[in-house]
């Protein structure tokens, strides 16, 4: 098998996947490029990087063929989690007379890491897995069964604050060819504030689909779509903790300014 611009024998014993492949780590490490980038910086390393934070919104917004205002730098996909959850939590508050009323429930796509509950629930919301991907290798409609799941949660009586999807999903693997068009299909008929939010951490890992441009349309056009990316797992970067937010710009800023240090 090839990555990176490597060669691995495929396959691993048990006694190598060690609790950082647990975590979801990179069990090939980071790419040659990473090795020569983090190389060349070693020298600045002593720097406080004063000009650093336009030039990684500059970069990264290049790269994604972006507007560097539809970005949020965050300090991993964790930290991106934490934000969507504050910002759904505040879009979720409704003025009732004198009093406050809030929807506090996170819908979350099972089966995901046990972290994200945490995570979530650390940026003002209860959380509820009760949306499971039935076994499609047992299940002949699991997708089909999932999304019919996914409407009556969402567009029911009490629809909760936020909904958290994982795409490609992680642990099961699987990448629905249809979900940036199931998932605009739910958005457009939403009356709530819900915020979706679509966890690619491992996006890297695919052939990129006209699908997956159906999902960037939808985050650059819905105030209620926050696509969440990492560099920890494709880069083999997760010791450094890099992870960014794509959205409109005004829900980019709901982002950087829903904790006190903003990215």
């Amino acid at each position: 098998a090839e990555a990176h611009g490597q060669i691995f024998d495929v396959g691993k014993s048990a006694e190598e996947l060690d609790l950082n492949s647990a975590r979801g780590g990179s069990v090939i490490g980071p790419s040659i490029d990473v090795r020569w980038a983090l190389r060349a910086a070693a020298g600045r390393a002593a720097d406080y990087p004063a000009d650093a934070r336009p030039k990684a919104y500059g970069q990264l917004a290049k790269a994604l063929g972006s507007d560097e205002n539809r970005i949020v730098w965050c300090h991993g996909a964790s930290d991106v989690i934490v934000r969507v959850a504050a910002v759904a939590a505040a879009r979720a508050c409704v003025e009732d007379g004198d009093s406050i009323s809030a929807n506090d429930m996170a819908l979350l796509q099972g089966p995901t890491w046990p972290n994200v509950t945490a995570l979530i629930r650390s940026g003002g919301l209860v959380t509820h897995t009760k949306v499971g991907y039935p076994d499609p290798w047992l299940v002949d409609d699991a997708s089909e069964q999932f999304w019919r799941g996914l409407e009556r949660e969402v567009l029911g009586f009490s629809p909760p604050a936020l909904v958290y999807l994982v795409h490609p999903h992680f642990p099961t693997g699987i990448k629905d060819p249809n979900f940036g068009a199931r998932l605009k299909s739910i958005v457009e008929r939403v009356r709530s504030s819900t915020v979706f939010a679509v966890d690619q951490t491992y996006l890297g890992f695919t052939e990129l689909t006209e699908d997956d441009k159906v999902l960037e349309e939808l985050a650059k056009e819905h105030s209620s779509v926050v696509l969440i990316r990492s560099l920890s797992k494709v880069e083999g970067l997760a010791a450094v903790r890099l992870g960014y937010a794509l959205a409109t710009p005004a829900t980019a800023k709901e982002l950087a300014d829903s904790l006190p240090f903003s990215g």
